[in-house]
C-alpha cells in the first residue's frame, strides 16, 4: 500500500523503492496530457492498483510526505498493520 496524504493506493506488486513509489503516485494522481492520450511511456511492469484487498494480504506500506493529512480511516489501517509488524 502506498499512502500519500489523504490518498492511498492498494497496490499489487513487490515493494518499490521510494523514488519509484513517488513516480507511481505522480502518474496516478497527476496524469499528464501524454498519459491521458496514451503517448507517455507505459507504467513500469509489476505494479497495479486494486480496488479491494483483505487487510491480512497487505505485506508492505510506504508513506510518502504530502501537504494533506492522512485520513482517519487510513491512519487506523496503518495502526492495524503496525500491530502486525508491518512498518
Amino acid at each position: 500500500m502506498i499512502v500519500c496524504g489523504e490518498d492511498h493506493f492498494l497496490v499489487r506488486g513487490i515493494r518499490p523503492d521510494l523514488e519509484l513509489a513517488r513516480y507511481l503516485v505522480r502518474r496516478w494522481i497527476f496524469p499528464s496530457v501524454e498519459d491521458v492520450m496514451g503517448l507517455s511511456a507505459p507504467m513500469p511492469d509489476g505494479w497495479r492498483i486494486t480496488t479491494k484487498e483483505f487487510r491480512e494480504d497487505i505485506e508492505w506500506v510506504i508513506v510518502l510526505p504530502a501537504s494533506t493529512e492522512v485520513s482517519e480511516a487510513v491512519a487506523q489501517l496503518l495502526r492495524e498493520l503496525a500491530s502486525r509488524g508491518i512498518v
